[in-house]
């Protein structure tokens, strides 16, 4: 993975990272050094304008192996196990289904959502909310789809005295400028990840962040769902140790149906109070000369919520998710662990989850990186695996290598 320094940063973003150290923090260089402490600009996964994900990264430099087969419109229904033996995935087309049988291992790699769903559309999971849906149990596992951890991010949105920030800079003629100077010098808006730097803060008792807090140069209110008039820009926070735990489970038998994700936010209450904590900072940083001088007022939640309930109040109704789900299929050896110490699953055999699912525990910090090194690590565990006995190969299977059914069951009911 590419990371580097951003190209050019907005100035109220360089402003607000300037207000954080007038409330006494230190600047922080680099967040990915020593401690994440102080404040400052993020490093990116991006180079020359532009982002590098994971497929950019890994899979395109490697995309005409002959032993790479990538098969997209698909959808994985179900892992298929002979007894304990987990022998190949039930590959759903458009018109009639399929088995793909693996010569080694079934690798599923798709998500804190969707692994613990196909687990348990193929039988693997609580015995009795399998039951529940139509589905027979073939491995108890009690833990499939609990223990979902997710950050929660709290939001304060600002209006700016002048138009300085990027509203409006999606829509035309801004946009095609912004576009073509994209195209030609790889600069400008389209190059910014919008989210450019911050800080990290430590609570009362705390010997390392347990909060972060970073601006956005542009108003983005539910993740982008919900539109104000007016510009400005908006602070999101982030409490990085949520206590507050979810599910996800099965709305039936259908592998077809979205499965039913309750993140349960807020419903532990040192979470609350830590919802509550954040908008009260994140209103001091605003009160400093850096920052305070670009704002005309306060646009959400308002000046006129002070009291405890209504901050909690404007959480409840405003706060958005970070996207950091982890933790349904977690790693150990607990009564609600999915999967050992080389991510295989307990119970079957010839099985691994390989996703930021068997996290027992959410990160301090941004989940894209834990993960592809989850991938990277469960690569190399598997390397060295045996390869499954003779018995279990069918001639009249398709015959497929191990490899692609990691890529169908990273699919897991998503259509490419």
């Amino acid at each position: 993975m590419w990371v580097s320094d951003q190209i050019a940063p907005h100035p109220v973003t360089r402003a607000f990272v300037k207000a954080i150290q007038q409330t006494g923090m230190p600047y922080n260089s680099d967040f990915n050094g020593e401690t994440m402490y102080g404040a400052g600009l993020y490093q990116v996964t991006c180079r020359d304008g532009r982002r590098r994900s994971s497929a950019t990264s890994y899979l395109r430099p490697i995309r005409n192996r002959k032993n790479l087969k990538v098969v997209t419109g698909a959808r994985v229904a179900r892992i298929v196990l002979e007894g304990d033996q987990a022998v190949g995935v039930e590959l759903m087309g458009k018109r009639d289904s399929t088995l793909v049988r693996a010569k080694r291992e079934v690798l599923i790699s798709a998500g804190a959502i969707n692994s613990p769903r196909l687990l348990m559309l193929s039988g693997i999971g609580d015995a009795e909310e399998l039951r529940k849906v139509g589905i027979q149990p073939l491995v108890n596992l009690p833990g499939v789809g609990k223990n979902l951890q997710d950050h929660l991010c709290t939001n304060v949105h600002m209006q700016t005295k002048e138009p300085i920030t990027y509203d409006g800079h999606d829509k035309f003629p801004k946009a095609w400028l912004h576009g073509l100077q994209w195209l030609l010098y790889r600069t400008g808006p389209v190059s910014s990840v919008i989210v450019e730097g911050g800080g990290f803060f430590k609570s009362e008792g705390e010997d390392r962040p347990d909060l972060q807090i970073h601006i956005a140069p542009a108003t983005v209110v539910k993740g982008g769902q919900v539109s104000i008039p007016g510009f400005g820009f908006t602070v999101n926070s982030t409490f990085l140790r949520p206590l507050s735990r979810g599910s996800v489970t099965l709305r039936s038998n259908d592998p077809e149906d979205l499965p039913l994700v309750d993140p349960n936010y807020l419903s532990d209450p040192h979470d609350r109070k830590m919802a509550i904590y954040s908008i009260r900072k994140i209103r001091q940083v605003l009160s400093q000369p850096a920052i305070a001088s670009l704002v005309a007022h306060e646009r959400l939640p308002g000046v006129d919520v002070q009291t405890d309930e209504e901050l909690l109040a404007y959480a409840r109704q405003y706060a958005c998710c970070d996207y950091h789900p982890v933790g349904t299929c977690k790693m150990g050896n607990d009564p609600l662990a999915v999967v050992d110490a080389e991510l295989k699953v307990h119970g079957v055999k010839g099985l691994r989850v390989i996703d930021s699912s068997i996290m027992p525990v959410l990160p301090s910090g941004n989940t894209n990186a834990p993960a592809i090194m989850i991938g990277e690590k469960g690569a190399d565990l598997v390397r060295n695996h045996q390869a499954l006995p003779a018995s279990t190969e069918s001639s009249g299977s398709s015959q497929l290598p191990s490899n692609i059914s990691r890529i169908l069951s990273g699919v897991a009911n998503e259509q490419c």
